[in-house]
């Protein structure tokens, strides 16, 4: 009988192999070593999430993507970086532009902080992409 010893925890690497995993294409075991993170310290929004959310949404686990993306966006608006929230909100758009609760959470974003289109006008994108998939009529 073998006995695997459970290596140390160590943040800082787990961010390096995640990061030279996802250089080197790697994209499952990039996934791995951020969860791994995640698992050690479930608060740390600010910078894991953001990163694990596009991975996952390259791996189709789109519902896994957006939670992260939305977590990660919700923390950074709560600290007052709303442009950071909107960046994280148009790249899981541009990742599941079907999803109804990017574009609301995006717009909820841009009302809250009384911004208007900003310049990719995303809201209003995925009002085009909504309106283009409605049934004929439905879009009178």
């Amino acid at each position: 009988m073998f006995f695997r010893r459970k290596e140390s925890y160590d943040r800082e690497s787990c961010l390096d192999s995640a990061a030279k995993a996802q250089a080197a294409g790697r994209v499952k075991k990039a996934i791995g070593h951020y969860k791994r993170v995640l698992e050690a310290d479930p608060d740390d929004y600010y910078l894991v999430h953001a990163k694990i959310a596009p991975l996952l949404a390259r791996m189709k686990k789109f519902d896994e993507a957006w939670e992260s993306f939305r977590t990660a966006a919700l923390r950074h608006l709560a600290a007052g970086f709303s442009q950071k929230a909107l960046s994280l909100y148009s790249q899981a758009a541009r990742f599941m532009p079907g999803n109804p609760d990017v574009w609301d959470a995006m717009a909820y974003v841009y009302v809250k902080t009384g911004q208007e289109g900003g310049r990719g006008a995303d809201p209003v994108q995925g009002a085009a992409f909504f309106q283009e998939r409605a049934p004929q009529g439905a879009r009178d």
